[in-house]
């Protein structure tokens, strides 16, 4: 019986009719493959078109068939698992990556960001979105083929594999065909390259893909050198200093807030502000609503590389992480040679973004981390409160004048972490989770800032405290819409910016948008102390010298034209 059924499976399997269908099953789960990548390279780049579209489906038809009809005269269905396995992961990681950065991940860089993105997927602190289904767009089809594997490698004719590495020979013509016309257009790959320009990564991805854009990143980006040198530093700034002796020197007391949007100051829920006290707070001080943040290849981390070193991040790698990178434009250097104290304070781990290298080249004498501060881990990071207090303790001891800068995580996407150790049922009827998850989260960095700011208001009277978000939280929804928009194929994001001064000044703006370049002009006039950096920014305390504009990414805008677009967004 069992020789008779095996007689029975071989013969199914070499029936015409069974080849017909399993040709049939082929193409369409090459079909299938083809939209999945054609639509996620399309969700990259932004651009909708039908002509990009078709040219996008062909060229990416012809790689699939190359690759998967190459995999299909492998007698072990194994390596096509493997292969289909990896592809979906791959186009999972960067659109999830790139829905929450909007900006493009290479494998150089996935490499070097392994421990902050499994850190990431491990708390699941990426926010889901639907367009996170795209990569299981063929699931079916693809688990189909598995189920008839053995029919696919049953046709090994004459015929069949004539026909299989005839198209083969076709596709790689055609691409080659096309790759020969692109460079004589100037479009092609090694145009590219020998351009050795990041802004090309959007006519990379649409005419080759992310796989080669990624290629093509390691190579421009293949020295230490090559890198630095991208970083623009601005123009030179100096002052002779107005200050003499270090008991009239101002401390500062920076805070930056994970995921502290714009609108969040204003929101209000049921007549109530979500964040009451720092909404009061920036009305009665230096308030500047709308402050453009560097959110690129760096994530969280290109907030203090920007701020503290007046420069843009990197587009295509996390800028903290550049090896043998001395930081000649940061602040703090040169703050520490004129005896002020440097410290900076994390709820989190000091080897994320490789903060724990990063930070003493850049001038810091101190750094505390969860680790160092004995704190425990809550969700992702330790409670703002508790770093708080840490850090206002240490700060009592702390030789004055000092520069203190802390990094909050409480309100870390998903924006869970508060639910561990925080109650407020005033969102409850918010119906949108994710809406409802973050006013929460607000709320409770509200009452954590208040018993701070308060703190240092109390025991430090000759001291700046200055306050802004790292970047917006990627939410739109009717109950939460956060203050960025879209143009000239880049990604804008504000956060708010609030500067309580010793003379205690007040001034809301209402015309021009600032940046995270404006940080270290403003602090170091503050200071009061000689100084020289390079920088495109401007001193926030003092009106009477505005730039203009801002550079960002490949492009310089104009800062009245940004704060009358994203101040429309409520």
């Amino acid at each position: 019986m069992g020789l008779i059924m095996r007689r029975r499976g071989l013969n199914d399997r070499t029936e015409p009719g069974n080849d017909k269908a399993a040709k049939y099953w082929i193409f369409v789960f090459l079909m299938a493959n083809t939209l999945k990548i054609t639509v996620f390279n399309l969700l990259l780049i932004g651009i909708y078109s039908l002509p990009v579209f078709l040219y996008k489906a062909s060229i990416t038809f012809l790689m699939v068939a190359i690759i998967y009809l190459m995999i299909f005269s492998i007698k072990s269905r194994f390596p096509y698992i493997i292969f289909y396995t990896v592809q979906t992961i791959y186009i999972l990681i960067n659109l999830a990556y790139f829905t929450y950065f909007r900006s493009y991940l290479h494998l150089a860089q996935a490499f070097i960001l392994f421990s902050e993105s499994s850190g990431a997927v491990r708390d699941w602190s990426i926010l889901m979105n639907p367009k996170l289904l795209v990569p299981f767009l063929d699931l079916p089809v693809a688990i189909y083929i598995i189920v008839i594997y053995s029919r696919i490698i049953a046709m090994t004719n004459i015929k069949h594999r004539v026909q299989k590495w005839f198209l083969v020979f076709c596709s790689v013509l055609l691409i080659g065909a096309i790759e020969i016309s692109n460079y004589v257009h100037h479009y092609s790959i090694v145009n590219i390259v020998k351009a050795s320009s990041s802004t090309s990564e959007l006519l990379v991805i649409e005419r080759y893909g992310t796989f080669m854009d990624s290629l093509t990143d390691m190579v421009i980006n293949k020295n230490v050198n090559n890198m630095i040198s991208k970083l623009k530093y601005g123009k030179p700034i100096s002052g002779k200093g107005t200050i003499t002796g270090n008991s009239s020197k101002s401390n500062f007391v920076i805070i930056q807030v994970e995921s502290m949007d714009s609108n969040a100051v204003n929101k209000q829920h049921n007549g109530q502000y979500v964040m009451p006290f720092l909404h009061s707070l920036a009305l009665q001080n230096v308030y500047y609503p709308y402050t453009l943040s560097y959110h690129e290849a760096g994530g969280t981390s290109d907030s203090e590389f920007s701020t503290l070193n007046s420069v843009e991040p990197l587009s295509d790698y996390p800028s903290i992480m550049i090896n043998d990178y001395a930081y000649p434009n940061s602040l703090l250097k040169q703050l520490t040679q004129n005896s002020y104290s440097t410290i900076a304070f994390h709820g989190d781990t000091g080897s994320y973004y490789n903060r724990n290298e990063a930070y003493p080249k850049m001038g810091y004498q101190e750094f505390f981390d969860l680790i160092r501060m004995g704190l425990k881990q809550s969700g992702w990071g330790a409670p703002d409160e508790a770093v708080f207090n840490y850090s206002g303790t240490k700060l009592k001891d702390e030789k004055q004048p000092f520069f203190s800068y802390t990094i909050t995580m409480s309100s870390h996407g998903p924006f869970t972490n508060v639910n561990n150790y925080y109650n407020n049922s005033n969102y409850d009827d918010v119906t949108d989770q994710t809406a409802k998850n973050y006013m929460k989260s607000m709320s409770y960095v509200d009452q954590a800032l208040e018993d701070y700011i308060n703190y240092i208001k109390a025991n430090f009277n000759n001291t700046y405290v200055i306050i802004w978000g790292d970047h917006t939280p990627d939410i739109n929804k009717s109950e939460y819409k956060q203050a960025s928009f879209t143009e000239a194929d880049r990604y804008f994001e504000f956060v708010p910016m609030i500067i309580t001064t010793p003379d205690h000044k007040k001034y809301t703006e209402d015309k021009i948008a600032a940046s995270f370049l404006d940080v270290a002009p403003t602090i170091i006039n503050a200071s009061g102390v000689p100084f020289f950096i390079h920088s495109d920014g401007m001193d926030l305390l003092n009106r009477t010298t505005v730039t203009n504009q801002i550079p960002y990414r490949g492009g310089v805008f104009d800062r009245s034209l940004l704060f009358a677009k994203v101040s429309q967004i409520k």
